[in-house]
């Protein structure tokens, strides 16, 4: 029983390493984590502004004429269904086990929106009109994208659990 039970200690601890590498090769692959110092200013990274959106997004872009209240209509739609792709792969990964990935992601998480909200947000109105709402249309693209990839693995994870 005593071979059993280290085999299990072993197992779990090995699968806790195996979680956190993937956590890290997650985190250095996305462009959200990416940082480097370009025209979008010191510490910003890509994922401000370059992100995998839907085709129905850039179609309503085409659509809208490079009219401005049109495209503006076009982000806040697409800000609205990212957001809800975030909120949703963070419900399936809060929903989960309680533990230490889960607990890291959520720090992750709140430090992930903490500085979207600090450099995205225009509460000055020095930004031109709609790079504020473009800024956080990509950060939650990028987030959504890196936390449903984490909630997949996880949920692997944790149906092969004896």
């Amino acid at each position: 029983m005593i071979l059993n039970n280290e085999k299990l200690t072993v197992s779990a601890s090995l699968r806790r390493w195996a979680v956190l590498a993937l956590c890290a090769i997650v985190a250095a692959s996305s462009p959200a984590f990416a940082a480097d110092e370009d025209e979008s200013g010191p510490g910003l990274d890509d994922s401000y502004r370059v992100a995998d959106l839907r085709p129905q997004y850039k179609a309503c872009i085409r659509a809208s004429g490079a009219v401005m209240p049109d495209m503006l209509a076009c982000q806040h739609e697409e800000v609205a269904f990212q957001q809800g792709r975030l909120r949703a792969a963070l419900a399936r990964i809060s929903n989960g086990p309680d533990g230490y990935f889960k607990d890291e992601v959520m720090n992750w998480q709140a430090e992930y929106m903490r500085h979207t909200d600090a450099n995205c947000r225009d509460d000055d109105e020095e930004l031109p009109v709609g790079e504020s709402e473009s800024c956080f249309m990509n950060r939650y693209a990028n987030r959504a994208d890196a936390l449903e990839a984490l909630a997949d693995m996880s949920a692997r994870i944790n149906q092969k659990k004896p």
